[in-house]
C-alpha cells in the first residue's frame, strides 16, 4: 500500500452517457473521454462503449486518479479491480477499489506521454492541495457524520488514504442538483476569497463556523469544492 504522501492528484473521472465536445476516443480501451487537462481542476468526463471490458464499478462510479512513481508498489495490498496496463503512450494505469469506489493509479513517463496525460492542477499554476473526492449516494455508514443544519451526512475521506468520501443528502436539501448528484473533488486552499475570483460560485458557507470556510464552484458541468482551514481552531478535525 502506498503512503498518502506519495500520491499526487491527477483528475476526477466522471462517467457520462452523453457525447461531449472535445472528446477523444481510445479504440483499444473502448471509451471516449474529455481529458481533465481541459480545465484547471482535472474534471474529466468518460463515456464507455457498451462492450467495454471494465467492471461495473468503473463504468458506473466516478473515480479519483493519482500519479504515482511505481505502479506495482502502489497496488500492493490493495483490492485490484483492473490490472496494470498501458492505457496510452507513456501511461500505465490500474484501478483499485476503496470503500466500494474505484480509484485510478497512474504511472506516467513524462518524456513519452502526450498532452492529454499532463497533470491539470500542476500545469494550472494554482496553489491547490487535494483534500477529498465527494461521492453522492443513498447508502448509510456506521461512521458517517450527520450535519443537520446542512441537511446531509457524510463518511469522511480521512478514513482512507485516497480521500474517498461518500455523501448522502436529505430529501429537503436545497443545494443545486449539480452538488447533490454529481461527484466533486475538493481542494484545501490558503485563501478561499482568492480561489473564487473569476469562478461561478454555487455555494458559500460564510464564516459562521469557527476555523472552516467552504465554497463550491461549477467547472465544466461538475462542482469543485474549496476548503479554508484554521487549524489553530479546528485541529485535525477536518483533515483529509
Amino acid at each position: 500500500m502506498i503512503e498518502k504522501s506519495e500520491l499526487k492528484y491527477h483528475h476526477i473521472g466522471i462517467p457520462s452517457k452523453e457525447k461531449r465536445e472535445n472528446e477523444i476516443y481510445f479504440p483499444h480501451l473502448k471509451l471516449s473521454c474529455v481529458p481533465g487537462i481541459n480545465n484547471a481542476y482535472g474534471v474529466e468526463w468518460t463515456r464507455f462503449d457498451e462492450d467495454a471490458d471494465y467492471p461495473d464499478i468503473v463504468k458506473e462510479y466516478a473515480h479519483v486518479a493519482f500519479e504515482i512513481d511505481n505502479l506495482e508498489k502502489a497496488i500492493e495490498g490493495e483490492q485490484v479491480i483492473v490490472e496494470p496496463g498501458e492505457i496510452m503512450p507513456g501511461v500505465r494505469a490500474a484501478f483499485i477499489s476503496v470503500l466500494d469506489a474505484p480509484v485510478k493509479l497512474m504511472e506516467i513517463d513524462q518524456a513519452g506521454a502526450g498532452e492529454e496525460a499532463k497533470n491539470p492542477v500542476a500545469n494550472s499554476g494554482k496553489q491547490l492541495k487535494y483534500h477529498h473526492t465527494g461521492m453522492p449516494c443513498d447508502k448509510t455508514f456506521d461512521k458517517e457524520i450527520k450535519v443537520p443544519h446542512l441537511k446531509l451526512a457524510y463518511l469522511p475521506g480521512q478514513y482512507n488514504n485516497y480521500g474517498v468520501e461518500w455523501m448522502r443528502f436529505d430529501e429537503d436539501n436545497e443545494n443545486p442538483d449539480i452538488i447533490k448528484y454529481i461527484p466533486h473533488v475538493a481542494f484545501e486552499v490558503d485563501d478561499i476569497d482568492q480561489a473564487l475570483v473569476g469562478e461561478k460560485v454555487l455555494y458559500h458557507s460564510g464564516r459562521g463556523t469557527p476555523g472552516i470556510i467552504v465554497a463550491m464552484i461549477e467547472v465544466d458541468g461538475a462542482s469543485i469544492e474549496f476548503i479554508e482551514l484554521d487549524r489553530s481552531i479546528t485541529g485535525n478535525q477536518y483533515d483529509a
